[in-house]
């Protein structure tokens, strides 16, 4: 993007574009061929570890976004502990900029100096070393209670929790349902109870019958399960691994195509483990990921200890293909400590930001739901904070009703709306959760209520989300309560639906979803007197509308045995009064097209 004759203009893309946006204008005479570019200079380049920051990891790359890796190559990095640091540039699958990766970490406490001689002028900036404080590792999931969960005699293996939908008006949007059901924690008062069936990842058409379900591995939960796109084609995204006992995650995020095959494994990058609140996929091919990570800070200015443990809420901009990182913010660099809605402890970490949601704008900036602050901020590509919404410090005059408190999924909306899920609890400072959407005036600077959505007396400590559909309608996932709801754009609740008791999902999603799994169907044939009963599935087929019979004398001599069976949910069943010596099933779709086909099974 940068090679030959580069404009200003086309520069300043690419650095606009840092956190995955394309943003379009019309080209600059500049980009005329012949035309004079002048050299490319320091206010042009974005980098990270934002200069100062005081809380980088010792494991920390340093990222450029503008340059080419040719431009950086005079990089000079030097630790006033560690000295002259060697190591690599690695240049980004996007074009537009490289990270210098360390042959060494950095030490604990050392503020480190960086230099570039650029053609323009040199970049030169400093940042901090944090001293790490102790993780407290994660514990295992409590394993499910498979005997209240489904159960398929062709799936033995698969025993996702029960969906129940109590209401179900004209007006849903058309979609499946996307969610990731863990056992959530009991409450007050209550023994910890085993949640209904496996964790993982799930998808159920509008009526809650299963359609795909992936079971974790002992021990590890699936969060922020959804449908995506990456290089135009749909995806399936979620992230996998443990959680630990203050609220975030220690783990990765995948991505899988139409036919659930996992095609990427996201992984943090600087050392770092990936968390549970994030994971968006960006048109450049980039990833938007939150990680929680202890460190030291001084906590004096809410009355705490000069060297506490504290959560940094980190964002990180990941290549996919690559896996650099293009971009790294620290939430306990930019929010001050007194925003906070938490109290210090003593020998207790304490979490004053709780980033739960990071969304790009067409800007080139980003998004932050805060959780523990009560607010939303808008950064800009050098990690500055734009604006405040909520919270101690708003930068917008809060109207009537617009006050909402540990928030979650802060999303902006067209026509200058932007909507979160406001839980106001945990602990409780309203009655009940709702979804919220707010009319922001960014000139005059003022926030008005323009949609609530409330569902009885449902109140969330954590969790939820809001999601506008493609018809208008509304879908509010209540997070740490059992339930997701559908509105239409008036308010009117057109289908609710929920879990058993105590599982959860963080989210909730709806979306139109076409599903080609790359395994076969499966068959199980049990035989009853003087038939057998036939059990098929094909877990994550979207398009199967009858089921052929296929049978025989020898497992390649198959014809078709009586006529199609119609799909009935996940599993079908069919009795076959006079068994052949060999069974196998065709899938077909509504035309009548073969879509796979079992193996032979022997009766």
């Amino acid at each position: 993007m940068f090679a030959g004759h580069r404009s200003r203009h086309r520069r300043r893309l690419g650095v606009a574009a840092a956190f995955g946006v394309a943003l379009s204008a019309a080209p600059s005479s500049g980009a005329q061929a012949g035309a004079y570019n002048p050299p490319l200079s320091a206010a042009e380049i974005s980098v990270s570890p934002q200069p100062n920051t005081h809380f980088a990891s010792v494991r920390t790359q340093i990222s450029f976004v503008g340059a080419t890796k040719a431009e950086l190559a005079s990089i000079r990095v030097s630790g006033t502990h560690t000295h002259h640091h060697r190591g690599r540039l690695l240049a980004y699958s996007t074009g537009d900029g490289a990270s210098f990766v360390s042959d060494r970490p950095f030490s604990a406490g050392e503020t480190v100096r960086v230099r570039v001689n650029l053609p323009g002028g040199p970049l030169a900036f400093n940042f901090q070393v944090n001293r790490v404080a102790a993780r407290k590792a994660p514990g295992p999931a409590q394993p499910g209670d498979n005997r209240r969960a489904q159960a398929f005699v062709s799936r033995p293996d698969l025993h996702p929790p029960p969906v129940s939908i109590t209401r179900h008006q004209p007006g849903v949007a058309p979609g499946d349902l996307f969610v990731a059901p863990i056992g959530g924690p009991p409450p007050l008062g209550h023994k910890p109870e085993r949640e209904i069936g496996q964790a993982g990842p799930m998808i159920t058409d509008g009526h809650g019958r299963l359609v795909w379900f992936r079971p974790m591995p002992r021990g590890q939960l699936a969060f922020d399960f959804r449908p995506q796109a990456l290089d135009g084609a749909p995806v399936l995204t979620w992230w996998q691994g443990r959680l630990s006992p203050l609220g975030y995650g220690y783990g990765e995020d995948l991505i899988a195509d139409s036919s659930y095959r996992v095609i990427a494994h996201v992984r943090a990058g600087n050392g770092y483990h990936a968390d549970i609140h994030e994971f968006t996929l960006s048109p450049r091919g980039t990833a938007l990921i939150t990680v929680y990570h202890p460190v030291v800070q001084d906590l004096s200015a809410i009355h705490g200890a000069r060297a506490a443990v504290a959560l940094d809420s980190i964002v990180q901009e990941i290549d996919i293909k690559t896996g650099l990182v293009r971009f790294e913010w620290h939430s306990a660099d930019h929010i001050p400590l007194r925003e906070t809605y938490v109290t210090a402890v003593p020998k207790t970490p304490i979490d004053p930001a709780h980033l739960n949601s990071v969304v790009p704008l067409a800007d080139g900036t980003l998004l932050l739901s805060a959780r523990n602050t009560w607010a939303v901020y808008d950064i800009d590509r050098r990690g500055r904070i734009v604006w405040r919404l909520g919270g101690k410090r708003s930068s917008f005059h809060m109207g009537p009703g617009t006050r909402f408190a540990y928030q979650h999924d802060a999303q902006l909306q067209v026509g200058g709306l932007l909507s979160v899920f406001d839980d106001s609890a945990a602990p409780p400072v309203a009655r009940r959760s709702r979804g919220l959407t707010l009319k922001l005036d960014t000139s005059a600077h003022t926030a008005r209520v323009a949609h609530t959505y409330y569902r009885g007396t449902t109140l969330a400590g954590s969790q939820g989300n809001m999601q506008t559909l493609a018809n208008g309608n509304t879908l509010v996932g209540w997070g740490a309560e059992p339930f997701f709801s559908e509105f239409s754009p008036g308010g009117r609740l057109l289908l609710d639906g929920q879990f058993p008791r105590p599982d959860e999902s963080y989210r909730a999603y709806s979306s139109p979803w076409q599903g080609q799994p790359a395994a076969p169907p499966t068959l199980v044939a049990r035989p009853s007197g003087q038939h057998v009963n036939v059990y098929v599935s094909w877990n994550g087929a979207t398009e199967v509308s009858r089921w052929q019979l296929l049978g025989g004398s020898t497992p390649g001599a198959l014809a078709p045995t009586g006529g199609p069976a119609a799909r009935s949910g996940f599993e079908t069943r069919v009795v076959v009064r006079r068994p052949p010596r060999y069974l196998a099933v065709r899938a077909l779709d509504r035309g009548g097209r073969t879509l796979g086909t079992s193996a032979p099974v022997k009766i």
